[in-house]
């Protein structure tokens, strides 16, 4: 039996819906009437009631002065501004820029990467900075941390073969992984350094 109103929105709802519901109550905290802001926002009580149920036809003009008259005019600066899908993008298309220009061979490269537990990944990819980013939508903490510019992950894996957990992934102590950079010339990734 529910006795208070629920304070997490469904899903189904719309955004617009929500961010109405957040302004009303913005309004109610400040004791503020509709006429009150209707007046001050320059719109009628009847665009503000719209507002607040988060009416697609409105004008963002309109949601704009409301915000203004609730001190709250900064929030508009945050729309849009953590475009996290076009960063990442942008990042993979300057990553691969960066390995042109340097004349990076379009072969197969074998990498290493780690997750939270400490497990390495032995896999080779075309493009393994790439390969990092889309393991990560599934397993954000894979990182990768250094690279073989050839094709030599078959050799690893039989050579690690004891060490094998499941596909890829193997169980490797720190002086494992030390000797496999060192003896197969890996480059580490700086910024992702074991």
């Amino acid at each position: 039996m529910k006795t208070k109103k629920q304070i997490l929105f469904p899903k189904d709802k719309s955004i617009l819906c929500v961010l109405g519901e957040n302004i009303k109550l913005c309004r109610l905290r400040r004791k503020l009437t509709t006429l009150q802001v209707s007046e001050r926002a320059n719109i009628s009580r009847s665009t503000l009631y719209l507002i607040e149920k988060g009416n697609e036809s409105v004008a963002i003009g309109a949601y704009f002065n409301v915000l203004k008259v609730l001190n709250l005019q900064d929030d508009f600066l945050k729309l849009a501004s953590d475009d996290i899908l076009g960063r990442k993008l942008q990042d993979l298309e300057l990553l691969d820029k960066q390995e042109n220009e340097i004349d990076i061979k379009k072969e197969k490269q074998t990498y290493l990467m780690v997750n939270d537990k400490g497990h390495v990944k032995i896999g080779k990819s075309y493009n393994p900075k790439i390969r990092e980013s889309t393991l990560q939508s599934e397993q954000p903490c894979i990182r990768l941390f250094a690279i073989n510019y050839s094709d030599i992950e078959s050799e690893l894996h039989f050579k690690y073969s004891n060490n094998k957990m499941r596909g890829e992934w193997f169980n490797l102590s720190n002086n494992d992984i030390e000797e496999i950079i060192a003896n197969y010339n890996f480059l580490r990734i700086t910024n992702n350094a074991r």
